[in-house]
């Protein structure tokens, strides 16, 4: 396996696009994965100044080599992040796993990208020798470049973020978040997440857009649940079927409505 450690984003850059089939690394967790890029040439962006919290006026940027650790200890991370950080058991994996890699990384499931998405967060990334700035659920379709950040412009979102396992030690089966504002005792720019049912995430949008249409306490369970079941697709696997992740969603539904029905408006 080929390994390089490049000291600018520049360099970083050039080697991705000479080198077939090479590949970024972060902090690493997935390489004992199964499906690990064992035999590509790696691109280690541990060199670059992709590390730190930064708050910027009401905006807060996070460095995508920041440690899922530094999360949990920061002062100006918002609490649901944190929750999200919560996820993973094992304080190796919040030591090792990036937010970068955890948001852009090639694993299934994330614990914390259904936050970033429903906060509307921004990616900063490096292409053709500049920066760019987009929605991060942008970003993610494309993958662009070199992730640099991710921008949280509105910490101040209502965020309420849910989740399921089989067993207390293992990773989240599904992963649920929705993220809104409150104008005048109506939602506002709702947007309703879901990981890990059949692919790494996705957003709701017709959900997503009735939240957004309605009072606070007129929020119907029913409603937004049959929304919500109309339009996800989930696959089963050896530790949880279709059937059961569709229960999953149908309790985090309940739960979230509930939630927004205690919103003051």
């Amino acid at each position: 396996m080929n390994y390089m450690a490049p000291k600018t984003l520049k360099e970083a850059e050039r080697l991705k696009k000479n080198i077939k089939k090479s590949r970024y690394l972060a902090g690493g967790t997935t390489l004992n994965w199964r499906s690990a890029p064992k035999n590509s040439p790696l691109i280690d962006l541990k060199n670059l100044p992709l590390y730190g919290i930064k708050k910027k006026g009401s905006s807060i940027e996070i460095g995508t080599l920041t440690p899922l650790s530094n999360l949990k200890s920061s002062s100006v991370i918002p609490y649901p992040l944190k929750k999200a950080v919560d996820m993973f058991d094992s304080l190796n994996v919040r030591n090792m796993a990036t937010v970068g890699g955890s948001a852009a990384g090639p694993f299934f499931i994330s614990n914390i990208l259904p936050v970033l998405i429903a906060y509307k967060a921004s990616a900063v990334y490096y292409s053709n020798s500049r920066r760019h700035t987009v929605l991060l659920e942008n970003w993610l379709k494309e993958k662009k470049g070199i992730l640099c950040s991710v921008l949280i412009t509105r910490p101040g979102r209502s965020i309420y973020l849910t989740h399921d396992k089989i067993s207390a030690i293992d990773f989240p089966s599904v992963v649920t978040a929705v993220g809104f504002e409150l104008k005048a005792g109506k939602l506002t720019e709702a947007v309703l997440v879901v990981s890990g049912l059949s692919s790494k995430f996705q957003v709701l949008n017709e959900a997503s857009n009735y939240l957004s249409s309605v009072p606070v306490k007129k929020v119907d369970f029913d409603k937004l649940n049959s929304l919500v079941q109309k339009n996800i697709s989930p696959t089963g696997n050896v530790k949880v079927s279709a059937r059961v992740k569709r229960k999953f969603i149908e309790k985090h539904i309940k739960e979230i409505v509930e939630n927004i029905a205690g919103e003051k408006s």
